[in-house]
């Protein structure tokens, strides 16, 4: 039996760096203190709303307690929420199939369209499933003699404690500008990042001598997984490919934390259209495919 589902919305601020709120949707039942569905969202610009505002995947979460009668009338309040104040549209974007229990994945979806909602992007994402083995059985021939050409070279790949954020900002938007990508994070908020999650967001860095050539912010956003949300390599460096060590170092840190999967997220060039380069490049490192999708709903 299903206990009456009640809703608290809960607004936030979004920061220094933005204007606006953050909407915070908590589903509850009577007979359970903590909430069993979860959605944030955000109105960047009048009427249209996305779930989330920054991050690359959002959307509902829900435990084994919400129930499909429960899902249906969070995603109902969310609705009428958003058409009271004039919304014309609301995109999720979520997490990869592998983030979901199978069970949790397709009754979402399910929601999603039953509510209205179309899909409105596919994408396929990569991830490194952390095992037992080494990081070299994960990975295709001509990755490992890279990673033995890296080492060879006397690179040195780790965790880093204390790197600022100005160089890191820096770092990244320098790399990825080279090679025509945008940096859609400030220092400011790299900053507020490194401060605010100190235990979830970790630098790791490959070092030619004392000089960095390839670094990697990640996010661990959950006990299990954790996000490799931002990458950059100094272009010089291509011959060596240090993306490669720096990507086992990674997956060290996930042995010894006991993360069962590094998530390599999705391949686009600086379009934001699919490279098909940069998937094969995550499926020779070890990555497996899954499903991650777009959701739009127009009012």
């Amino acid at each position: 039996m299903s206990f009456r589902p009640f809703l608290y919305l809960k607004p936030e601020h979004l920061g220094t760096q933005s204007t606006g709120l953050i909407f915070s949707f908590l589903l509850f039942t009577e007979n359970i203190p903590a909430p069993c569905g979860i959605f944030h969202c955000a109105e960047p610009t009048p009427g249209h709303w996305v779930s989330p505002l920054r991050a690359p995947f959002g959307g509902i979460q829900v435990d084994k307690n919400c129930k499909q009668d429960d899902l249906d009338f969070l995603v109902c309040c969310i609705k009428e929420f958003i058409a009271a104040r004039e919304g014309k549209k609301l995109i999720v974007k979520t997490a990869p199939l592998s983030y979901y229990a199978a069970w949790e994945y397709i009754r979402l979806d399910y929601t999603y369209r039953s509510a209205g909602f179309t899909v409105s992007g596919e994408f396929i994402n990569h991830s490194i499933p952390v095992d037992s083995d080494r990081f070299t059985y994960h990975i295709a021939a001509s990755e490992n003699r890279k990673l033995k050409r890296a080492k060879a070279a006397g690179f040195r790949a780790g965790l880093e404690q204390n790197l600022p954020a100005g160089f890191i900002h820096s770092f990244l938007f320098e790399c990825r500008t080279l090679k025509g990508y945008s940096l859609t994070l400030s220092q400011q908020q790299i900053e507020e990042l490194l401060m605010k999650f100190k235990e979830e967001v970790k630098i790791f860095t490959v070092r030619d001598s004392e000089k960095i050539i390839a670094l990697s912010l990640t996010v661990r956003v959950s006990r299990g997984i954790i996000y490799n949300f931002l990458s950059a390599d100094v272009p010089d460096y291509r011959h060596y490919s240090p993306y490669v060590i720096l990507t086992e170092t990674i997956y060290s840190y996930c042995w010894k934390e006991g993360i069962a999967t590094l998530d390599l997220g999705i391949s686009l060039d600086h379009k934001g259209i699919h490279k098909p380069s940069l998937a094969r490049f995550k499926q020779n490192i070890g990555g497996k495919e899954s499903v991650k999708r777009t959701y739009e709903l127009t009012f």
